[in-house]
């Protein structure tokens, strides 16, 4: 199916050969099926309101319901497009007689002559060949509305340029002309666009699929909110309901799908005595979504870029409109949502639900089928998989001719993080798969499922659509309660325990908002109602992360160790969780949240052979590989893929935070031993130096400003210390923050090796981590206590951040500067940085810099008492260095920074370096009073503003620059002479006046080469 139709294209599809074709044909001169000159029978036709042409073509229209009857799906789809296309060209030829010519004025205009064939060819391809604006099911209404009327505006330019080329046009009256002009581009524009949208109401009454395509029930592109929530099943089924046939012919595809609708949303063991899960077909909510047209540049997996895109409630309204329409054989449609949102359900409740006589269709789950093969090998291992036949596509696509066939390829991003290898071209390929398939007469449409996190990881095909799964609304979770309670109603009689209520899960809606985090939830309940108690409580996230999985981990220990003691139990428990944590790790450490089974089986017999600092009770198990360590926990998405032959899989948490919680846990817990070990060293008279090798293995790969959330989430559980704890943490970091940059022995950790670092890299990571964990406890951190024995600590403070500079990547080096505040302070007459946890706010503006801080000029300068506040000005170098200096770092900001100063610093020698200090309580460079004057003189301020900002221009002026700048100083004074000249109007008299005494007065009394005073009058008398 073409997703580009024609007026001639319509009449093809609608007539055939047939009288009807032959009509349109002969009342259009010939023209419709081959625009070639000769003959003016089209354009008399045109403005005859009792034309033929007209009469025919409204045929196409009236008759479309009668014509789609008994239709198989992709014959149907195509005979809608047509009729629409007929029906943009009915209302048009309808309007052109309003123009108020008839045939025989026209052939009065041609002077009896036919019309200039090149002429008469380009409206016959303006008005029957060219594109007709298409219905595609993700356009709001209005911008069909608006796409038609320029496409009736395009149409109008063709008639009258048509008229142009008739001879007798030129010797009519000008004001006939006029008439005729603004007729074609208003009224006739006007009725054809009020003809079109009256037309298009009607045929959306007798054509189901027309509403389905554009929603004129709510108000064009505003989505009203549903009365009544539906389940996915009866939401589709009710949309497919007014064209479905009332008899299936079922494939076993189809009856494979049908029966997987009763499998449990959740593949996960409750126990006997346990809550049940439900199954899809009874429990599936269709969530919210937006959806929107792409293209390369846009930032799909921006959360910032949805939010301009409007929200709909209508899903299988939707998707039922898409999948009957041209659109979707043009281009995939692009499903996205985050992890647990329902898209891998969805797509297994649409290969169940869609119809088999309408769509034939084939659900790929990529993590099953080979990554490095061809989309249709894939099918085809996927048509095996199901149904154990081992059938090619085309003998699927043939069963049932007509059915169209629709493939959802499930799970892009678990192809791409299994196999970590660039997809970038994997729509384009599927666009190419579906062209390929139309040209062959078999088109297809394909869905393809992603987390919108990876989405920018495909470059998008022309005519892309990408649909948005939103989170859970109050409503949707509320249904959902209800469908979960209904299906345990013997349980919660049984067991005593009370139901689930939305009032214990609203409270927690990051995680309720996901479906499967949303059941999660339930089944945390469903022990001993937890997640009310916890509502009650009013417990923050941490502890309800703290809980959680707590219990979930106590419910897998419970199945093996049901008969130990209490005390092993709680220490099984604490080392399912410890394991978790390194799991959380070994992403953190790579700078992923997702991590390999490779990764895994590396990482966990290397940190955890000793383990961490033992439970009290000394309990150990044996380790077992990732898989086994992780397929216990149903909240860790498994994502598998298949290359080469062999089996690829990867884990990630769920909700991100699950991972970042168990990071921070692992951190604080790590800590908690340390100091517990020191405080027994000192009620035992020891000391003994810190063994931090754990410690250092965890935070040598990736620092905590990475993940803020984690940081967050260790801040808040070291808030919970008590003070002694606290004090002795805080000493300890200082004495591990001392040594950090020290040679380190190879320890017992040495084999943990989840990046390669160098050993410079891993001691910046170390000893930014360690000063994240200072500010962290939330006690107060200085440069006097980070460099107690330093001669300059601010020298040292500086040497270290270029060190983590150079060593970190961009990314992690932004975030770092975003996280830890500093504050530039003076302790008694030395300088001294106050270091605090800062909450990062991007739009935040920073602290605006302090030269006399920069230069240690408090009162006096130790070394130079000449260099007072108020009194004196100084050139910090020589300019070029820092030019230099910045070429050689090669640092995107640097060169923003020096790219913006270049005019500056090229026209004036030392602009950027010379400061001048001739007032106690600011000081400022020569370039940054410059900038600071023409910003004011630009954005309008105040007359005062403008002023002070002139004056200490002058100030620089009459004493700035080294005593070897007089070249510099001559240019910035005419510079600032200029503008003073060029703003006398805005000072006023008395402003100018004051100005110029001072320049002049200061010129008399000081000898130099340059006369200023001379200077002064030379410009401002001009």
């Amino acid at each position: 199916m073409s997703r580009s139709l024609s007026y001639a294209d319509a009449v093809r599809i609608l007539g055939g050969q047939s009288q009807l074709l032959a009509a349109v044909n002969r009342a259009a001169g010939g023209f419709l099926l081959a625009a070639t000159a000769g003959g003016s029978g089209l354009a008399m036709s045109l403005f005859d309101p009792k034309s033929e042409l007209l009469r025919s073509t409204r045929t196409l229209v009236t008759d479309l319901a009668d014509r789609i009857v008994g239709l198989n799906r992709i014959d149907r789809t195509q005979r809608l497009a047509a009729g629409h296309a007929a029906l943009v060209l009915s209302a048009y030829f309808g309007a052109l007689p309003a123009v108020g010519i008839s045939g025989s004025d026209l052939v009065f205009l041609a002077g009896g002559n036919r019309p200039d064939g090149e002429h008469l060819g380009d409206l016959a391809q303006a008005l029957l060949h060219s594109d007709v604006p298409v219905l595609t099911p993700h356009q709001p209404y209005e911008m069909l509305l608006g796409e038609i009327e320029q496409y009736y505006l395009r149409l109008s330019d063709a008639v009258r340029r048509f008229l142009d080329g008739l001879a007798a046009w030129e010797n009519s009256g000008e004001a006939d002309r006029e008439r005729i002009v603004g007729a074609l581009h208003g009224i006739v524009v006007e009725r054809a666009m009020a003809d079109y949208q009256s037309g298009f109401r009607r045929m959306a009454d007798d054509v189901p699929e027309f509403g389905l395509w554009v929603n004129l029930l709510d108000h064009q592109a505003t989505r009203r909110r549903v009365e009544e929530l539906k389940v996915g099943v009866e939401a589709l089924r009710e949309s497919l309901a007014p064209w479905r046939p009332a008899v299936e012919k079922r494939t076993a595809l189809s009856r494979a799908y049908t029966a997987a609708l009763f499998d449990p949303v959740l593949d996960a063991e409750s126990g006997d005595a346990g809550p049940s899960i439900p199954d899809i077909a009874s429990s599936y909510i269709n969530p919210s979504f937006r959806v929107a047209a792409v293209s390369p540049p846009d930032p799909i997996a921006s959360e910032e870029w949805w939010a301009e895109v409007p929200a709909h409630d209508d899903l299988m309204r939707y998707l039922v409109g898409h999948l009957t329409s041209v659109q979707a054989t043009a281009a995939p449609l692009l499903l996205l949502g985050q992890p647990g949102s329902g898209k891998s359900l969805l797509t297994r409740m649409l290969a169940a639900t869609l119809p088999p006589d309408e769509f034939t269709v084939v659900r790929v789950p990529l993590r099953d089928v080979p990554a490095d093969a061809t989309i249709q090998v894939q099918i085809e291992q996927a048509i095996f998989d199901a149904t154990g036949d081992r059938a090619t596509w085309p003998e699927v696509v043939g069963v049932i001719p007509g059915a169209l066939p629709v493939v959802l390829l499930d799970g892009f991003d678990e192809l791409l993080q299994a196999t970590g290898v660039s997809q970038w071209d994997y729509l384009q390929n599927v666009a190419r798969f579906q062209k390929r398939e139309a040209a062959e007469g078999r088109a297809v449409a394909v869905v393809v499922t992603t987390r919108t996190a990876v989405a920018d990881r495909a470059r998008p095909a022309p005519d892309t659509v990408a649909l948005r799964l939103e989170p859970f609304a109050d409503e949707q979770i509320a249904q959902w309660i209800t469908i979960w309670n209904e299906t345990n109603e013997v349980f919660f009689r049984g067991s005593g325990l009370r139901p689930l209520s939305p009032a214990a899960v609203t409270p927690h809606r990051d995680l309720a908002s996901q479906p499967l985090l949303l059941l999660m939830l339930a089944i945390y309940d469903a022990q001993d109602n937890a997640l009310a108690a916890s509502a009650d409580a009013e417990i923050d996230q941490a502890d309800l992360y703290e809980r959680l999985l707590s219990r979930f981990a106590w419910r897998e220990v419970m199945k093996s160790a049901a008969g130990d003691s209490e005390s092993n139990r709680e220490a099984l428990v604490e080392e399912e969780l410890l394991r978790l944590s390194m799991i959380a790790f070994a992403g953190f450490n790579r700078g992923r949240q997702w991590v390999t089974e490779a990764d895994l089986d590396a990482d966990l017999p290397a940190l955890l052979h000793t383990g961490f600092a033992a439970p009290a009770t000394g309990v150990r198990r044996a380790l077992g590989v990732g898989e086994t360590v992780l397929g216990r926990f149903f909240f860790i998405h498994e994502a598998r893929a298949r290359r080469d032959g062999k089996a690829l899989q990867t884990y990630e948490f769920l909700h991100a935070t699950f991972g970042e919680y168990l990071g921070a846990r692992a951190v604080e817990r790590e800590l908690a031993d340390l100091v517990e070990d020191d405080l027994r060293q000192r009620r035992r008279s020891r000391v003994a130096p810190v063994d931090d090798d754990f410690l250092h293995a965890l935070l040598s790969f990736s620092a905590l400003s990475q993940r803020r959330t984690t940081l967050d989430f260790l801040t808040d559980r070291l808030a919970g210390w008590d003070d002694q704890r606290r004090s002795v943490l805080r000493a300890m970091l200082l004495a591990l923050f001392q040594r950090a940059l020290e040679p380190r022995e190879r320890g017992r950790y040495a084999d943990y090796a989840p990046a390669a670092l160098s050993v410079p890299a891993r001691h910046a990571t170390y000893s930014a981590n360690l000063v994240l964990l200072l500010v962290a406890t939330g006690t107060p951190v200085t440069s006097d206590d980070l460099f107690p024995d330093a001669d300059d600590r601010i020298e040292e403070w500086r040497r270290l951040t270029l060190l983590w500079r150079s060593q970190l990547r961009a990314d992690a080096w932004s975030r770092l500067v975003g996280t830890v505040g500093v504050r530039r302070d003076w302790a008694g007459e030395e300088r001294i940085l106050r270091l605090f946890r800062d909450r990062y706010q991007p739009r935040a503006d920073p602290p605006l810099s302090d030269p006399y801080w920069t230069r240690n000029v408090l009162t006096a300068d130790k070394d130079y008492p000449e260099f007072r506040r108020g009194h004196f000005s100084w050139d910090q170098g020589d300019d070029r260095v820092r030019q230099w200096q910045a070429n050689l770092h090669c640092d995107q900001f640097d060169d923003l920074a020096q790219h913006a100063l270049e005019p500056l610093t090229t026209a004036i020698e030392d602009v950027v370096v010379s400061v001048h200090g001739y007032w106690a309580d600011r000081s400022v460079s020569a370039a940054h009073s410059l900038i600071t004057l023409w910003m004011r003189m630009s954005a309008g301020n105040d007359p005062d503003e403008l002023f002070d900002a002139f004056r200490d221009a002058v100030d620089i002026a009459l004493g700035g620059f080294a005593p070897h700048g007089a070249e510099a100083r001559r240019i910035y004074r005419i510079i600032i002479l200029n503008n003073l000249r060029d703003q006398r109007d805005r000072l006023g008299p008395a402003r100018i006046a004051e100005l110029r005494e001072r320049l002049e007065d200061r010129s008399r009394r000081v000898n130099e080469p340059d006369d200023l005073a001379a200077l002064t009058a030379e410009i401002l008398n001009r």
